[in-house]
């Protein structure tokens, strides 16, 4: 919401949460909630800067300020005397107050690489809101960050349900490898299902294209994705449910405030604070059909029909399914993300482009012999054709914006192959960014450019003379859900390039990554209203069927 008075407001708004996350500093066990106490200050504070006078507003931030350097200084005499000095990562310098918030957020890959320069593969930093996060800046200790026993994701999982989704699961643990057991046993299905909402969502907006010998019709690439990408998704987790309250343009729509908001509500501020937020959830929770309803329809994939059985035998609530359920189309809809910039590569690199469309109609067959009016490839084929994979992964490098966070649960030791072991104290954060690998130009020749090819060779990413075994990492370490989603964007793109010639528009340049974004899974634009040029590249669209061997 717009305060009536943007610069002495917005000075209060900073305090206010610096001085909140400075508070919860001081409970370890809460996992980064918020307590009542805090909700009911973040609530008086931020609601004085909405109303008050201008001239109000810059004494309570003068005030805000005082308090807040009296915490500062009782914090650093607290490090310097409970904290022990010896064997902990450096501390990056950063500014009275602030910490290094202000490099991280105006680009945060230069910010932690010139760090890493400086202060080697651990260091830590301080930030605005009172946080202190540990960096692993080395690629080579994924696996041994994701197994480390004491650094659990767990907390961070639960922050993120119960306060942006709303609901908080009984046996997250299990539900966790329960949800990993059905990615793996429903695979084969949710890819054909999918595949069939993609070939009739595609042949849905082929209606009216002209074809490839005429001008091309101008279409906002958002749009597009909407209705093709989005669409497959939600029916696919949902069924067909096009033509009811419940669809994929009003959650579309849903999404968007949520998402705004999604960073402040996630560091404990409530929700009550942001209308919009609130009115969207109140629309969810009267749309979003019964649980009777959609397991008698019986269209809805087999996970969320395992978990609207639990609804009806009593574990979970109403309102805990609905927020679960969003957060299973909240993880999907990265794929519309990671689909614009995908249109966006091709269409501004055309001769990559061409590339690889002459990859995918060597391997692609006609479905009937007689028919050439439809193709069919199959799953092991999508997934290892060279030049595609290449395309994918290297969208995803340049894209990525995804923290790896986890927090410490006990007092632990980290040990670093050069010798050096860090002690980590209980209730720290401590984060990999792979956005930081992605573009580092010690693993990468030219690391800002779209090379479509990179890694269908023999190019192999190395750091300090070793292959990295994983160089980009677009997804959580844990999730069960990566390879569906890499298969629906191979599927997503050889329909797409098979069926339309995609061409820029003259006065809509290509789009460039929000470096401010940071924490977003996938990189926002910096103007999401890019619009593109399309043609059918024959009469009608072909569907392209999905086949098992």
């Amino acid at each position: 919401e717009k305060p009536t008075c943007d610069f002495p407001n917005s000075l209060f708004h900073f305090f206010t949460l610096t001085i909140l996350g400075n508070m919860d500093s001081a409970d370890k066990s809460s996992s980064k909630v918020l307590t009542e106490r805090r909700y009911l200050l973040a609530a008086a504070c931020l609601l004085l800067a909405r109303l008050a006078p201008w001239q109000l507003s810059i004494g309570a931030a003068l005030v805000a300020l005082t308090v807040q350097l009296l915490l500062f200084i009782q914090r650093a005499w607290s490090r310097r005397t409970n904290r022990p000095q010896k064997s902990v990562p450096p501390l990056v310098p950063g500014l009275p107050l602030i910490g290094s918030g202000h490099e991280f957020r105006r680009n945060a890959v230069p910010f932690l690489l010139n760090c890493r320069r400086k202060f080697g593969d651990m260091f830590t930093c301080n930030f605005p809101l009172g946080q202190k996060i540990h960096f692993l800046m080395n690629p080579h200790y994924v696996q041994q960050f994701s197994s480390t026993r004491s650094f659990d994701f767990h907390p961070i999982q639960r922050v993120v349900n119960s306060n942006v989704f709303r609901f908080q699961a009984p046996q997250e643990t299990k539900m966790l490898r329960h949800m990993c057991k059905h990615a793996r046993l429903a695979f084969d299905t949710d890819a054909t299902v999918f595949s069939g909402h993609a070939n009739r969502s595609f042949k849905l907006v082929s209606d009216g294209l002209p074809l490839a010998d005429k001008e091309p019709k101008e279409i906002l690439v958002n749009d597009f994705i909407t209705e093709t990408m989005f669409r497959s998704i939600f029916n696919t987790v949902y069924g067909d449910c096009d033509s009811k309250e419940f669809n994929y343009r009003a959650v579309k729509q849903l999404f968007k405030p949520i998402h705004k908001s999604f960073i402040y509500i996630w560091l404990g501020l409530p929700s009550w604070l942001f209308p919009s937020t609130e009115a969207a959830w109140r629309t969810i929770y009267k749309v979003f059909p019964g649980a009777k309803q959609l397991l008698q329809e019986g269209t809805a994939n087999a996970y969320v029909r395992d978990c609207l059985s639990k609804w009806l035998d009593g574990t979970w609530t109403e309102e805990t399914v609905a927020g679960h359920n969003m957060v299973y189309l909240h993880v999907y809809h990265n794929n519309c993300k990671i689909a614009f910039w995908l249109i966006n590569n091709l269409m501004h690199n055309p001769e990559q482009a061409a590339k690889l469309l002459e990859e995918i109609e060597a391997v692609v067959a006609p479905d009937d012999e007689k028919d050439s009016n439809s193709y069919r490839v199959s799953v092991e084929t999508l997934e290892y054709l060279p030049i595609l994979g290449s395309c994918v992964q290297e969208t995803y490098r340049l894209a990525s914006g995804l923290f790896l966070m986890r927090e410490v649960t006990e007092d632990t030791q980290f040990s670093m192959e050069d010798g050096q072991a860090w002690n980590l104290s209980k209730g720290d954060l401590i984060s990999m960014y792979p956005p930081s690998f992605h573009r580092d130009p010690t693993i990468y020749d030219d690391p800002e450019s779209f090379c479509i090819d990179r890694f269908a060779g023999e190019f192999r990413p190395c750091y300090e003379g070793r292959e990295v075994k994983r160089p980009v990492l677009p997804y959580g370490v844990l999730c069960p859900g990566q390879r569906l989603s890499m298969l629906q964007l191979k599927l997503y793109t050889c329909c797409l390039l098979l069926n339309y010639r995609l061409t820029p528009c003259p006065d809509s340049p290509p789009a460039e990554y929000d470096f401010a974004s940071y924490g977003d899974e996938i990189l926002p634009p910096t103007q999401p209203d890019c619009r593109m040029g399309l043609q059918l590249r024959s009469g009608s669209f072909k569907p392209l069927h999905l086949v098992q061997h």
